[in-house]
């Protein structure tokens, strides 16, 4: 497998590095029947480390932590964890993101 990747989009180059950079940040999925305060909490305990996104009523993507912090946060504050799954882009998604193909961008 290639250690070092190069993605040309339209005759440009749009990235260089090795394959493991170009994958881009993991993230944890959490299904919680109490995402909201989930979410509170981890803002204040990790004030600019963390970023969360809201994916539905009770499921959040977590950026900055791992899984078992976040089950330490959640079981410290009584939050109940009905999922927590690490996630990790594929490569396939990290070239569709950097050559704009995932938003429907086809030039």
């Amino acid at each position: 497998m290639a250690e070092h990747a190069v993605v040309i989009r339209g005759g440009r180059l749009v990235a260089t590095g090795p394959v493991a950079d170009l994958y881009g940040e993991a993230a944890v999925r959490v299904r919680s029947p109490r995402a909201g305060p989930l979410t509170a909490v981890l803002l204040a305990a990790h004030p600019g480390a963390v970023r969360v996104e809201d994916l539905e009523p009770d499921t959040l993507r977590i950026h900055g932590l791992t899984a078992a912090g976040i089950a330490a946060d959640a079981a410290a504050h009584g939050i109940p964890l009905h999922e927590i799954t690490p996630e990790r882009p594929t490569l396939e998604h990290a070239f569709l993101h950097l050559t704009g193909h995932d938003q429907g961008d086809t030039r």
